[in-house]
Order: structure tokens, then sequence, then C-alpha cells
């Protein structure tokens, strides 16, 4: 099961990479926008992370704790995902 995990967070994070890249080249004239894409992208990693701790906090030190973690990641990821793609076909 952990596995499963790690390879579902690999994809989307993956395809978070894609998307962030796509968006920095298409922001990439106008300064200013871009500068505001890479601070949300920041703060949103950060509030992933954040949430995250906050939604494994009672299981941090079960045997469960990564496949839990890797869960977290990966659902938060995917509603990001949802986001970025939206920017891309909207621009």
């Amino acid at each position: 099961m952990l596995s499963c995990r790690r390879n579902e967070y690999e994809l989307a994070e993956g395809e978070l990479r894609k998307l962030v890249a796509t968006l920095n080249g298409t922001y990439a004239g106008e300064p200013e926008l871009l500068a505001s894409f890479t601070t949300a992208e920041t703060r949103w990693g950060e509030f992933r992370d954040a949430e995250c701790k906050l939604r494994t906090f009672d299981s941090r030190e079960g045997t469960a704790f990564e496949s839990y973690w890797l869960e977290c990641l990966t659902a938060l990821d995917q509603e990001r995902l949802k986001a970025l793609r939206y920017m891309v076909d909207h621009p």
C-alpha cells in the first residue's frame, strides 16, 4: 500500500512541476504576474505541508504515518492540479 501511495504522490508532483513550468513560461513576459504566481506557489506548498501535518497529527508516531502523509499530500496536490490546469486552459 505504501508503494502505491508513493507512486501516486510522485505522479501528482511530476504533473504539478510540468504545469508550474508551463505557467512560468506563460507569465515570463509579465514579471509582476510571474512574481505573484511564484509567491502563490511557495505559499501553497507551505499551506499543503502544514495542512497535512495537522491532518496526520494523531498518526505521526504510528507505523502507517508515511502512508497517511502521502495520501494527504496527494489529495491536496490533486486539488492544486485542478486549479493550475484551469489557469493553463484560461490564460
